[in-house]
């Protein structure tokens, strides 16, 4: 009688376990039913909840720099002050800070760069790129991948079963976003978000809470801003909100010091910039008929409407770009210290513009063409450089 007890103990016993064991493949794949979201393969490994006392910059080598992302029309550039890289429609390819051509980002000189290479992260098409000490984390389509900028390895990271949205970092922790709906049909569908983070030291991951979209992403010094709804938020390293600057809602921003310069997104006006200084809680209009703006290092740079630029029958054409300094409190009105024209022939075609690696990147464009063309404007040097993918591709990058 004992015998049979001890058989149906055993028996029970490798039932549960095997329904234990169902839960995970050893893949990492996430069994919750609810997570339309699922990991199919790769090197990180997902846990309950990362630690909590750990510093987005414990064990990073030397000084940290944040990477912030900015949504050119044409060509989304990752940049911090060092380097500046381009995921385009062609290939992938960075700038130094210095006034040399850009670069690809594949170093092997017997490489192709043809699309699809397996060991070539230039061959790739509309990457989105997210920097992590020297390590490049790429996402394309379903697919999270890295590049050892020294060894110049190049390997898939992560694969999910799902297009990935956009990934960015702070520190040591990778971010990755996906946007589902929760029907078969997007049109009649609910929008949501879901967040990893994932520990790019210990390749551990972690679902964060966070389910609506964090907007506009700008980092600096530990913290995460974004737009979510248009409005100007803080986040902690999970995502969390940590409170709602209380400034209106806006379409674009920059964080210089203890002050955010911004452009409100309202009815009535969307050309004004406005500074918000985060101490005292205070908002003034800096300046009027702003179109877009940026800023680097200690200047701010403006392109507007009206610049009293040349006329031609089919409109105005934009040629100047306005260079402020950037006012110490919200006391201080900004000071014109300079004017930019681009190249002789071109404008400024869609009036966006970023910063980097000590330099301005534009849409150039001249009356007669079809498509506008990329630019860089080597600020220390006042140099114009074109970096359209074609010019870089014949010349030699």
């Amino acid at each position: 009688m004992k015998g049979k007890y001890k058989a149906l103990f055993v028996l029970i016993t490798l039932c549960i376990l095997s329904v234990f064991s169902s839960c995970s493949n050893g893949t990492g794949e996430i069994s919750e039913s609810d997570d339309h979201v699922k990991y199919v393969r790769g090197k990180i490994r997902f846990v309950d909840r990362l630690p909590d006392d750990v510093s987005p910059y414990d064990g990073m080598p030397g000084e940290t720099v944040d990477y912030k992302w900015s949504a050119m029309s044409a060509n989304p550039a990752c940049f911090s002050e060092e380097f500046t890289f381009f995921p385009t429609e062609v290939f992938c390819f960075y700038l130094d800070g210095g006034p040399s051509k850009a670069r690809t980002l594949c170093a092997d000189p017997f490489c192709t760069h043809i699309w699809g290479q397996d060991n070539c992260i230039t061959s790739y098409e509309s990457l989105e790129i997210a920097p992590v000490g020297n390590i490049i984390y790429a996402s394309y389509m379903n697919q999270v991948m890295c590049y050892n900028m020294e060894t110049y390895r190049f390997e898939v990271y992560a694969v999910f079963n799902e297009n990935i949205s956009s990934v960015f970092s702070m520190g040591r922790y990778l971010y990755i976003a996906f946007k589902s709906f929760d029907g078969d049909d997007p049109a009649v569908s609910d929008m949501y978000y879901k967040y990893i983070r994932v520990d790019t030291l210990t390749n551990s991951a972690e679902f964060l809470d966070r389910s609506e979209s964090c907007g506009q992403i700008e980092v600096l010094n530990g913290k995460i801003y974004g737009t979510p709804d248009f409005r100007l938020t803080r986040f902690d390293s999970r995502l969390e909100e940590e409170y709602m600057l209380s400034a209106p809602y806006v379409s674009f921003y920059k964080i210089y010091g203890d002050q955010i310069y911004y452009i409100p997104r309202d009815a009535k006006r969307t050309d004004q910039l406005f500074i918000y200084d985060v101490k005292k809680g205070k908002k003034v209009c800096l300046l009027g008929d702003v179109r877009s703006f940026t800023i680097l290092s200690d200047k701010m740079y403006v392109v507007k409407y009206d610049d009293g630029s040349y006329e031609a029958n089919d409109g105005r054409y934009i040629n100047k770009i306005f260079v402020y300094s950037i006012p110490s409190s919200t006391e201080d009105k900004p000071e014109l210290v300079q004017m930019i024209t681009p190249p002789d022939g071109y404008y400024i075609g869609s009036g966006e513009m970023s910063s980097g690696s000590n330099s301005l990147f534009f849409n150039l464009q001249k009356p007669t063409d079809s498509m506008p063309r990329y630019f860089r404007f080597y600020v220390p040097g006042g140099l114009w450089q074109d970096i359209s993918w074609d010019y870089l591709y014949h010349e030699g990058v």
